[in-house]
């Protein structure tokens, strides 16, 4: 539970429209040298005037901490984006391949741009979550969700998939803003799919973001 001060500051953000803190935000999201900062790509531009999101950032740094070079050694990132941002880092930052995939073509095609911009390793193709995936096991999945959509058009999907394309040791690393989405809402999903569990959650007193750390659920005596 966060504090009535915290939760004074992340109400104002959220309401806020033209203050500084959102003028802030917008000019270092929106910034392709503060992007290359954190995530060394190169970037020509995109169509949303954002590289990346507080929650790429959040993502980047809970993934960071926990890789394990030994177990690590094939990656799928969904809703990529136009900046391949996450993907291309831990591809560099790996030495391994990924995946990538979105939903919208415009995102796709400037995707497929940075990463031969950048010559990261990494294969992008336009998918609905895990549909147009080909049959894999991954060991690492993440996704900065599109956490202002209703969840019921995205997490069954997710959760379904990831019981199919994920190792058996591999993890499904999710971020969110829990304003529009509280995590009992993506718990409550994983649950009904089933096969899943909850293996880490990350929050930070002075945002309103989750990052999820899921697997597959143990049994008994496993």
């Amino acid at each position: 539970m966060k504090n009535p001060l915290t939760r004074l500051i992340i109400r104002s953000y959220e309401t806020a429209r033209n203050g500084p803190v959102r003028r802030l935000h917008r000019a270092w999201c929106g910034s392709a040298r503060w992007s290359h900062y954190h995530f060394g790509m190169h970037l020509t531009g995109n169509n949303t005037g954002f590289y990346f999101d507080l929650t790429t950032l959040l993502l980047k740094w809970v993934i960071q901490r926990r890789w394990d070079h030994a177990r690590i050694k094939r990656g799928l990132e969904i809703g990529v984006g136009e900046s391949a941002n996450l993907a291309g880092y831990f591809s560099r930052f790996g030495r391994i391949h990924f995946d990538a995939v979105d939903l919208r073509e415009r995102e796709v095609e400037t995707a497929r741009k940075h990463v031969a911009l950048n010559g990261v390793d990494v294969t992008v193709f336009q998918s609905d979550v895990f549909s147009n995936v080909p049959a894999a096991q991954y060991d690492l999945v993440f996704w900065n969700l599109p956490y202002r959509v209703p969840p019921e058009h995205y997490l069954p999907a997710l959760f379904r998939g990831c019981r199919g394309y994920l190792a058996p040791r591999g993890e499904l690393i999710i971020g969110y803003n829990a304003s529009p989405l509280p995590r009992s809402s993506v718990l409550q999903h994983m649950s009904d799919v089933g096969g899943l569990q909850l293996l880490e959650a990350n929050t930070w007193w002075w945002n309103p973001h989750d990052v999820l750390v899921i697997g597959h659920a143990r049994r008994a005596g496993a």
